[in-house]
């Protein structure tokens, strides 16, 4: 089949952002619980090559770039699709900041008077603007992994830059198939460069994959009808990517191969599970956001350090609460706003 004969919506795809966001939470228990990622499953077996919470952001950078298209040529007046994203990114994010800075002074090693009045704490509200600052004064000083409150951050103003090159490039006209194949030797001289500078720069390095990734689903997206999807095709993707790996050049695998297997996981001929297990996916982005406090703040509770293995056991237990809590609130004030005035209650 082709890529393009999927039409609807992927529970399959909902439910891999879920998981994705398990993932987070499950590599960053080994650093943030005993400080470094040494013992982290999947940079253990690939000898420091990735993690599972870097694949679980390229998954989430890949999906983006694949739904982005769709979203972008839904609102294409004026900058409602760049509203839309801040729409769903800003009022989450503004929650769990709002919450970091008042828990803050529970877990700070300062006076409440002295944490509210510090700058630092003020500081710590530019994150709701997607303006990466790491620490709060005195909280989580003494855990293994440093003082870092939510060290997943930094993903955000990357992905939004994302959108802006997504939405620029529509009204450019590059989403047809035929001219958006141009893009890529640029797209790739970009990525090329971002790994280059990341040698001077180590965050650029660590941006460019996702950023790879998310140009990757926007050209499945874009070119989806000269896209065949064979099950074949992918376990080769999966193990090409594998083979990789073990040659030490697994980057190239995650970015050229393994989208491949994804799509046809998400779109192919793989059944397509219950709508009601696909709805998970959509905790994934609250997940996300409250993970690594909640970890961070675990380690802080048990004096510093503790078993990686309890850490995301719990951490994943009460992520999802949260999640869970979170949507609910959001799905309640969405729908008070489509209520109109002075409709009688039911």
């Amino acid at each position: 089949m082709r890529l393009s004969d999927f039409t609807g919506k992927s529970h399959n795809l909902q439910l891999c952002r879920f998981l994705a966001a398990l993932l987070v939470i499950v590599s960053h228990a080994f650093a943030l619980s005993r400080g470094d990622n040494r013992t982290e499953w999947l940079f253990a077996l690939t000898k420091g090559q990735t993690t599972l919470g870097a694949v679980a952001v390229d998954l989430f950078f890949l999906c983006g770039g694949y739904l982005a298209v769709d979203s972008v040529r839904r609102y294409p007046a004026r900058l409602s699709f760049l509203g839309k994203r801040l729409q769903r990114l800003l009022p989450p994010l503004a929650l769990v900041v709002a919450v970091c800075i008042g828990a803050g002074a529970l877990f700070s090693e300062l006076p409440a008077a002295s944490f509210f009045t510090d700058p630092g704490t003020w500081r710590y509200a530019l994150n709701a603007l997607m303006l990466p600052v790491h620490t709060l004064p005195g909280v989580f000083a003494r855990n293994a992994y440093g003082p870092t409150v939510n060290g997943a951050l930094w993903t955000l103003p990357v992905e939004f830059a994302c959108f802006c090159a997504c939405f620029l490039a529509h009204k450019l006209h590059l989403f047809e198939e035929k001219k958006y194949w141009l893009t890529a030797p640029a797209a790739a001289a970009g990525v090329a460069a971002l790994f280059l500078l990341g040698r001077r720069y180590p965050i650029l390095s660590t941006a460019a994959e996702p950023i790879a990734l998310f140009y990757v689903g926007t050209l499945y997206n874009v070119c989806r009808a000269k896209v065949r999807l064979s099950g074949w095709a992918a376990c080769a993707a999966a193990a090409g990517t594998a083979v990789l790996f073990a040659l030490g050049a697994g980057r190239i695998g995650m970015i050229l191969l393994l989208p491949y297997a994804l799509m046809f996981l998400w779109f192919g001929g793989v059944r397509q599970i219950p709508a009601r297990l696909g709805a998970a996916g959509e905790l994934s982005y609250f997940m996300y956001l409250w993970g690594f406090p909640v970890q961070q703040a675990l380690v802080d509770r048990s004096g510093g350090s503790m078993s990686p293995y309890v850490n995301m056991l719990a951490a994943a237990a009460i992520d999802i609460v949260l999640a869970a809590a979170c949507q609910a609130l959001f799905a309640a004030l969405r729908r008070s706003r489509k209520k109109p005035a002075g409709a009688p209650e039911k």
